[in-house]
This record gives structure tokens, sequence and C-alpha cells, in this order.
């Protein structure tokens, strides 16, 4: 099963926290097609940094640039449109996910058809 991770930066973020947590997408068990990443407007050299060492290290990454702050639902509406694939898992961009999440979360969804959706507790 194919599926994208979609998450949305402002120039507000942590950089460290955006580091952590873009880091946790890539130790996964199973690895996500790809990444899109919103950035919400221009975003500080601090976070362009971080995104940047990233965007050269992993090819799955998806930028998706909204010229000024549009808010969080305005933003993942732009990069769930740029998701390719049906199945998106959301992160925050100071979430830090478990290193099995994709792995368990797909192995659900694939053994029961009838989820449309799955969450997880913090």
């Amino acid at each position: 099963m194919k599926f994208s991770v979609l998450m949305s930066v402002y120039a507000k973020e942590d950089p460290t926290c955006l580091k952590d947590s873009l880091q946790s997408i890539f130790d996964q068990t199973l690895q996500a097609d790809e990444v899109v990443v919103v950035k919400d407007c221009p975003l500080t050299p601090a976070l362009e940094e971080v995104i940047g060492n990233f965007e050269r290290r992993h090819t799955s990454i998806k930028i998706v640039a909204l010229k000024v702050n549009q808010g969080l639902g305005v933003a993942l509406n732009a990069g769930l449109k740029a998701c390719s694939h049906e199945y998106v898992a959301r992160m925050e961009s100071d979430d830090v996910s478990t290193s099995t999440r994709f792995e368990k979360q797909v192995g659900y969804i694939t053994n029961h058809p009838e989820v449309d959706m799955i969450g997880s507790d913090i």
C-alpha cells in the first residue's frame, strides 16, 4: 500500500522540533512513498535549513510553498491536493513518531478494509 505523509510548517515553529519530527518519519520501519511539507508562509532561515537538509538526503520530499500564512486548515488542504496517494498519514511539525507507527497503521488498514481512518493517542 502506497501512502503519503502530510505536514505543515510555519515561521514560528522550533527548528529542533521540526528536525526531530522529520527524522522520525525517515526512521520508520515502513517508509512513506512521499512526504509532503507545506511551508505556510516564508520560513525562517533555520527552518529552511532543516527542510533543505532533509530534501538533499530524501528524494521523497515534496514541497508546497504558500506565499503568505493561510492557517493550518488551508495549508493542509493545499498539501492534501499535492499528495499522490489515497492514504495520508498526518504529522505535526513537533510530532515524533515511534519507529513502527506506519508499519502498524498500514498493517491494520490492510487487514481491516472497512476502516477509513486511524488515529493514535499521545
